[in-house]
């Protein structure tokens, strides 16, 4: 099958936000597009290069005629989680960070910066639920700024500061993945952010604590179970059983984050899931045969995912639950395979990271 091609959504920005019906006409013509691919049976891996390419230009183009010219030059909008990774799907959302050059009023920005936020909204991109975005000053200074904080966050490591940390790994400005409106500003700005983020990746690398709470407060007991009596994934202890299945928090981020834990441990600075994949693999860190079936996982979850969305778009439970009815027996005998290979990958993280004695 030929190369993907998604539409832009032609609209001048100088106009302000595109009218709904533009934006739900361009969303259904994605949603086509991505069921002609997938019933093809074509590549997940270029589906997600595809999205993420018209994600950053989408972001791109937003930010530049939403902050005014003369702020422009004093943010680096940096891209968080998922968007980083280039693992973008329809329903992930707006993480973000800011990277001041030089001293910026809050005051002065916040309104173009809640635009920004409502006009991404519209376009399909949700706020961050935890509220990860610019607008909190946590996630937004100077570079001493953030120098600051991130000090504080190893001088205090509690679960809420080591989360932000390895937070902070998953992270590369925007205009270092798009075309930048300021390139006077491109290079520097994203090799101060890379030193930082690799700063923070060696000093997590040194602290065998900071390794052992991820493991252990953060990955531990994630992965789910899938039951083929009913279809179910079990749920933790004490919680309602319910006919979902959770193929992001139950399956697939415990995989990524178990897989982002041992790229620190191995100093691999790599941000993207498979390319991390394939360092651990060239150190010996993880066998082929584990390599491929943790490649097979995670293009399970993201096909899963882009499908409830594609076919269940307007849906009440969240976009990456799958109700038990829409499991075929196929994939519930593939379910329960990746979860195996998860909760595998899950025990040699716990063992890898014992706690200091």
């Amino acid at each position: 099958m030929t190369s993907i091609v998604f539409p832009d959504l032609s609209w001048d920005w100088a106009a302000g936000q595109p009218p709904l019906s533009t934006v739900l006409k361009w969303q259904e013509d994605l949603r086509q597009i991505t069921r002609h691919w997938f019933r093809a049976g074509a590549s997940t891996t270029e589906w997600l290069t595809a999205y993420h390419q018209l994600r950053m230009s989408l972001l791109a183009d937003v930010w530049t005629h939403t902050i005014p010219r003369d702020h422009l030059g004093q943010l680096e909008y940096i891209v968080l989680g998922s968007s980083a990774r280039g693992e973008d799907v329809f329903d992930s959302d707006l993480d973000h960070a800011l990277l001041f050059h030089g001293a910026v009023a809050m005051e002065e920005i916040r309104p173009y910066l809640y635009e920004f936020i409502q006009t991404m909204a519209l376009l399909g991109f949700p706020p961050c639920q935890g509220f990860v975005m610019g607008t909190n000053e946590r996630w937004a200074g100077e570079l001493p700024t953030w120098q600051d904080r991130i000090d504080s966050y190893f001088q205090f490591p509690d679960w809420e500061n080591v989360r932000y940390l390895f937070m902070l790994l998953d992270s590369k400005p925007l205009f270092a993945l798009s075309p930048s409106p300021t390139p006077q500003f491109e290079s520097t700005a994203v090799q101060r952010w890379e030193t930082l983020r690799r700063s923070v990746l060696q000093r997590i690398q040194s602290s065998p604590y900071l390794c052992w709470e991820m493991a252990h407060l953060g990955i531990h007991n994630t992965v789910s179970q899938p039951k083929r009596t009913n279809s179910l994934f079990k749920p933790k202890t004490g919680a309602v059983q319910t006919n979902r299945v959770n193929v992001k928090s139950g399956l697939l981020s415990p995989v990524i984050h178990s897989i982002r834990l041992l790229s620190v441990a191995h100093g691999v600075a790599e941000i993207a899931t498979e390319r991390r994949l394939a360092a651990l693999t060239e150190q010996q860190a993880l066998d082929r045969d584990m390599t491929k079936k943790l490649e097979a996982c995670i293009s399970f979850c993201w096909r899963i995912r882009i499908r409830e969305h594609v076919v269940h778009p307007y849906k009440d439970s969240l976009p990456n639950e799958v109700s038990q009815i829409r499991i075929t027996e196929q994939e519930l005998a593939e379910l329960m395979e990746h979860a195996e290979t998860a909760k595998k990958l899950e025990r040699m993280v716990e063992r890898r990271f014992r706690k200091l004695r």
